[in-house]
């Protein structure tokens, strides 16, 4: 027979008791909301603002420290009692800083606004924002927004050869500056030309012909034959010629190694000049560093930064000619425009990026036609198998 149910230990957990639990649950509840045994006082208290009849004041009970175990520890715990009785008393509470709370705010009656009254500016609540948002209203990108990109002026003093009436020298300066920048752009030009062209090797047939054709002569020993050349044999090295060969080398290392040496032993005796030597090489490095480090704060700031794929270029010189030159405000003409001025000055102030003219080139869609030919005969005539598709 096996083992009955009723033998096992957790046979309880298994028995239908409602009597029981119904019975308990009333008891729960009647504990949760049954008050009829209980007096008012027991249950309920009025707070009058002070200090009960009888009752005495203890204080406040978050500054009682006799219950916390540490400082338990500072009490004595020996029944003798203490024959020092001025001895110093570790006075707890008065060594403990009550932290200071604010006065609760006054309730403003309602249609009352005192216009004088300081109020703390309250301070924005930033946890709904994203991160981006308060880095980029941050004071450090204040200060970097409000930052200078160039050293450059903003408004640049035009040269004095675009007087109205400039001098001779003025004008003749202009000119020779326009000059300069349209031959340094040729040359530009004419460089990448050449660079980039294909050399032309071809050579023409007519040429050719007027080329004399060389003639080879060919020289021929009484020994050599025409029938069969026999191959050159080298003689073997003796030993005797090897040893020499050895010996003059081993000499010449000798001897430039002993060379070496002399040299060496003579740099003792100028040690001065091979301080001056490597002083000297140190002042040149520390003197292109210096000329390196100016040049890349000069760059920095009245160079041009690389803000978009394109370089920046700087607006034409467009001077007038000598008989151009009218020298009264009304026959005066304009080389240049303000809003081109303008739009060149950002630019070069790195404040706007190199923008270049977009042109839209517009690629024809390819026509294709199919040939009749290539047609199979149920696409010529639309039928396919006695249907009609």
């Amino acid at each position: 027979m096996g083992k009955t149910k009723k033998a096992s230990k957790a046979h309880w957990k298994r028995l239908d008791h409602p009597d029981v639990d119904e019975f308990l649950e009333l008891q729960r509840e009647k504990e949760r909301h049954d008050f009829t045994g209980e007096a008012s006082e027991s249950l309920f208290r009025i707070d009058r603002g002070g200090v009960e009849p009888g009752e005495e004041s203890k204080g406040d009970p978050l500054l009682d420290f006799s219950k916390l175990r540490c400082f338990q520890n500072f009490k004595s715990s020996s029944t003798v009692p203490d024959p020092l009785v001025k001895r110093n008393k570790l006075n707890i509470a008065s060594r403990v800083k009550v932290r200071k709370t604010k006065p609760a705010p006054k309730l403003e009656e309602p249609g009352v606004i005192d216009p004088w009254e300081e109020k703390e500016p309250q301070k924005n609540d930033k946890e709904w924002m994203y991160e981006e948002t308060v880095r980029h209203n941050s004071v450090v990108s204040k200060k970097r927004k409000n930052q200078k990109t160039t050293a450059l002026k903003a408004i640049e003093v035009p040269h004095p050869g675009y007087s109205i009436n400039p001098s001779y020298g003025d004008h003749q300066a202009l000119l020779r500056a326009a000059l300069d920048t349209e031959v340094e752009a040729l040359r530009k030009e004419e460089n990448l030309k050449r660079i980039t062209s294909v050399p032309n090797t071809a050579v023409d047939q007519d040429e050719m012909m007027k080329v004399e054709p060389y003639v080879v002569e060919e020289v021929k020993t009484e020994d050599e034959s025409d029938d069969d050349t026999k191959p050159i044999l080298t003689k073997p090295k003796s030993k005797k010629l090897r040893r020499k060969e050895k010996l003059d080398k081993e000499s010449q290392q000798s001897s430039s190694d002993q060379k070496k040496v002399r040299v060496m032993e003579s740099d003792v005796f100028r040690i001065k000049q091979i301080r001056r030597e490597i002083e000297k090489e140190e002042a040149d490095r520390k003197a292109k560093l210096l000329k390196k480090v100016a040049k890349k704060d000069q760059a920095d700031k009245f160079g041009q930064k690389k803000l978009s794929k394109w370089a920046f270029e700087p607006e034409k010189l467009n001077p007038l000619l000598s008989d151009e030159l009218s020298g009264r405000l009304v026959e005066a003409k304009a080389t240049s425009s303000i809003l081109l001025d303008r739009f060149k000055s950002f630019q070069k102030r790195n404040i706007l990026e190199v923008r270049v003219k977009q042109r839209i080139k517009r690629v024809n869609k390819l026509k294709r036609y199919e040939r009749p030919a290539d047609k199979m005969e149920w696409e010529k005539t639309g039928v396919w198998n006695g249907f009609k598709l």
